[in-house]
C-alpha cells in the first residue's frame, strides 16, 4: 500500500475515529432519532479502519498522536438539548464526508472472497424492480462488506451485452440468490422469471425479502419473506447465510457479536445466534464465550447478561478457562434480577 496516500489522508482518518468512539459511548436513548444512520455509519467506517489497519498497522500505531481539526465540539454528548438542537446531525454527515474522502482516494475492497465450507465462493444474484435499485444497492453493501460479491443489473450489465443471456449466466453462477419483493416485482415478467429460474438451480439458497408485505409466488412460494429494515444491514442477510452454510454464517453471526459497538446493537447482533443456540459446536460456543468476555457492550448489555450468556455459559462454560468462567460467572451474578 502506498504509505504516502495514507499519511496524507490521516487527519480525515483520525476524524472519523474520533467520531466512531464517540458514537460507541453515546447514550442510545438519545441516539434513537439518528439510529439508522448511526448503524450504517458506525459499520462502513469501522470495516474501512478495519481494513485499513491490516494494509498497514505500522502508521496506524501512531494515529492517535495526529492532531485533527474537530468541525464541533465532541463534549456535549451528554447534553439532552444538544440533541435536540440537531447539532448531532453534523457529525454525522462529517463522518460521510470523511468515508467518501478516503474511499476516493484509496482502495480498500478486499481481495478475500468468502467462501463456503464447500469451497467455492459465495456469489449474490440481486433481483429486484428497477424502481428498488437504491435498496437493492445497500443489500450489495452489506454483501460487500461480509467479503461476499453480489451482481445489480443495473451496475453490473452494459448496454453491449445481450441482457438475457448475462442474467442466465450470474443465476446460473450464483449460490445466493435475494429477490426485493414488491407489487411490482411481481407484476414483472422479467423479475418473476429471474425468480422462477433460481428456484431451480442446484445449491441455491433463496432469501426473500418483502418491502411492502408481498407474499412470494410462483416457483418461490415455498419459501418464507421477510421485511428487512429501513437500512439494510449485514443482519438482515446472515439468517440467509446461516441457511445456506450453517458454519460460514454462525461464524460470521460469532464475528457481528464481536464487532458489537453499543449495548442495543449487541442485544440486536446476540439475535442472529439465538435460535441456533441448541446446534452450536463445542468451538463455535466457546468463541462465542470469548467474545462475550472480551466485550464489554455485549457482557454489560442487559439482555446478554441476564438472558442470553447465562444459556451458553451452563452448557458450554465447562469449555473456557477457569478465568474466563469466572469473570463471566460474576457478571451474569450481578445482573440477576
Amino acid at each position: 500500500m502506498d504509505s504516502l496516500i495514507i499519511r496524507k489522508l490521516l487527519p480525515e482518518i483520525r476524524i472519523l475515529e474520533e467520531h466512531l468512539n464517540k458514537y460507541i459511548f453515546a447514550d442510545e436513548r438519545k441516539l434513537y432519532p439518528y439510529s439508522n444512520a448511526y448503524v450504517q455509519y458506525f459499520e462502513r467506517g469501522n470495516s474501512l479502519l478495519q481494513e485499513l489497519k491490516e494494509r498497514d498497522g505500522a502508521i496506524f500505531k501512531n494515529i492517535k498522536a495526529i492532531p485533527s481539526p474537530m468541525p464541533v465540539k465532541m463534549n456535549e454528548y451528554d447534553s439532552d438539548e444538544y440533541l435536540e438542537k440537531d447539532t448531532f446531525r453534523p457529525l454525522l454527515e462529517n463522518v460521510e464526508r470523511c468515508l467518501t474522502l478516503i474511499n476516493a482516494n484509496l482502495p480498500i475492497k478486499s481481495p478475500r472472497q468468502t467462501e463456503s465450507n464447500s469451497g467455492s465462493a459465495l456469489y449474490a444474484f440481486i433481483s429486484y424492480h428497477n424502481s428498488d435499485k437504491l435498496i437493492a444497492g445497500q443489500f450489495k453493501e452489506a454483501f460487500e462488506l461480509l467479503g461476499i460479491d453480489a451482481f445489480l443489473a443495473h451496475e453490473d450489465i452494459t448496454v453491449s451485452v445481450e441482457w438475457a443471456q448475462k442474467i442466465l449466466a450470474e443465476i446460473a453462477k450464483a449460490n445466493l440468490f435475494v429477490c426485493i419483493l414488491t407489487e411490482r416485482y411481481q407484476k414483472s415478467d422479467w423479475c418473476m422469471q429471474e425468480s422462477g429460474i433460481a428456484a431451480f438451480v442446484g445449491n441455491m439458497t433463496v432469501m426473500p425479502f418483502s418491502l411492502d408485505g408481498t407474499i412470494p409466488q410462483g416457483f418461490i412460494a415455498k419459501y418464507q419473506a421477510v421485511k428487512p429494515g429501513d437500512t439494510i444491514l449485514k443482519n438482515d442477510i446472515i439468517p440467509g447465510l446461516i441457511m445456506h452454510d450453517f458454519n460460514m454464517g454462525i461464524a460470521m453471526a460469532i464475528n457481528t457479536i464481536k464487532e458489537s459497538g453499543s449495548f442495543r446493537r449487541a442485544e440486536m447482533n446476540f439475535e442472529l445466534v439465538l435460535p441456533h443456540l441448541g446446534e452450536l459446536s463445542d468451538t463455535h460456543a466457546k468463541t462465542l464465550l470469548l467474545v462475550c468476555r472480551e466485550n464489554a457492550q455485549v457482557h454489560h448489555a442487559s439482555l446478554c447478561a441476564n438472558k442470553y450468556i447465562p444459556q451458553i455459559l451452563e452448557k458450554h462454560g465447562h469449555l473456557l478457562e477457569k478465568a474466563d468462567y469466572s469473570f463471566l460467572s460474576d457478571i451474569v451474578d450481578q445482573y440477576k434480577t
